[in-house]
């Protein structure tokens, strides 16, 4: 439920927003504008502290962009997440082709996307990264509703 009775992000907010995602080269990412808010719980550690420093003071129905660094976006580039994979370990029904996406297990059990970047003879090249990791990236972010974080 959005709230109507809190008026700007605090450190600890349950925030509801629009949020657009755009590279310096003008590719959107990600856009929800006109659907179902992102939800994020702020101090969390989902969002990095770069982020949650331009939401923190926002006020309920502000819109605002900001730039971050990959590091502080969606990450770094890391080879160690590119994987090479047997053939024999994919589904028999999966077409393996270069660019496809196909969702994993993470260790924890989520799901984790990996691209297919190669396939060569018995080896897959799976690429684990976000494929705009190691890019800045401007949000565009409009508060929709602020609550307190559930009780735990």
């Amino acid at each position: 439920m959005l709230s109507t009775q809190i008026k700007s992000v605090d450190a600890n907010s349950l925030v509801y927003i629009d949020l657009k995602l755009t590279t310096d080269d003008g590719v959107t990412i990600n856009a929800n504008h006109s659907e179902k808010p992102v939800v994020i719980c702020l101090g969390d550690g989902s969002m990095s502290d770069a982020f949650e420093h331009h939401v923190v003071g926002m006020m309920l129905g502000q819109e605002k962009s900001f730039r971050l660094e990959s590091a502080d976006a969606l990450g770094e580039y890391q080879p160690n997440l590119v994987q090479f994979m047997d053939l024999h370990s994919f589904p028999n029904d999966i077409e393996l082709a270069e660019g496809i996406i196909i969702e994993f297990a993470a260790p924890n059990g989520e799901p984790m996307p990996g691209v297919v970047k190669e396939v060569a003879g018995h080896s897959v090249k799976v690429d684990f990264n976000h494929p705009f990791a190691g890019e800045a990236i401007t949000f565009n972010v409009l508060v929709r509703g602020i609550d307190q974080p559930p009780e735990v």
